[in-house]
């Protein structure tokens, strides 16, 4: 039985998204030499050999094009338990979403959540009800999306301001998560 609380979940997923983050620097970078995931792996559970892994005879793989890919994957991990810690902190999705920071996050953290819930290797927007099809904005990190043109299109980041818009808002994102479940978790004591 899972006994972490959507925050604990949603923590542990962004920090599985931000080592994808380092991961891809230092491929890029050439900090991680590419050899190494050529390399035979032996995988152990309790000493007893599981799993070998031997890519060694397959040539370096395209690590920039897979790092890529494991970030966008972790990404798309984080959005879905974000959206699942955000319902369980405001309870089921609003009806109608109203103009407030609030309402805002919870629309775009969806939708995002829905991009990559659809096809994880290559987000695309299905923005099928008319309660999504306008602009959201997050004043407070000066995040905006207008999803009323997107449908059907590939998940791209100029399409809400760039990766450092992303960071802005997986970070908010994460604070309010944190601040909702500590204020829950103390209400309950």
């Amino acid at each position: 039985m899972n006994t972490l609380t959507a925050y604990e979940k949603a923590r542990a997923i962004y920090q599985c998204w931000i080592l994808s983050l380092y991961i891809q620097a230092g491929i890029n970078n050439r900090k991680l030499p590419h050899d190494i995931f050529t390399k035979k792996l032996t995988i152990k559970n309790n000493g007893v050999v599981v799993a070998t892994i031997n890519r060694s005879s397959q040539g370096t793989p395209d690590m920039n094009g897979i790092v890529d890919n494991l970030s966008n994957i972790t990404k798309g991990t984080c959005f879905l338990a974000f959206d699942e810690a955000l319902d369980e902190i405001y309870g089921g999705k609003p009806k109608i979403y109203s103009d407030n920071p609030t309402d805002s996050l919870r629309a775009i953290i969806y939708m995002m959540r829905c991009a990559f819930a659809h096809n994880p290797g290559s987000p695309e927007w299905r923005i099928n009800k008319k309660k999504f099809e306008r602009s959201f904005k997050i004043e407070k990190i000066n995040f905006v999306i207008d999803f009323s043109q997107l449908n059907g299109k590939a998940l791209d980041v100029s399409q809400h301001g760039g990766f450092c818009q992303l960071w802005r808002l997986m970070e908010y994102c994460m604070g309010i998560i944190e601040i909702n479940s500590t204020k829950k978790a103390n209400n309950q004591e």
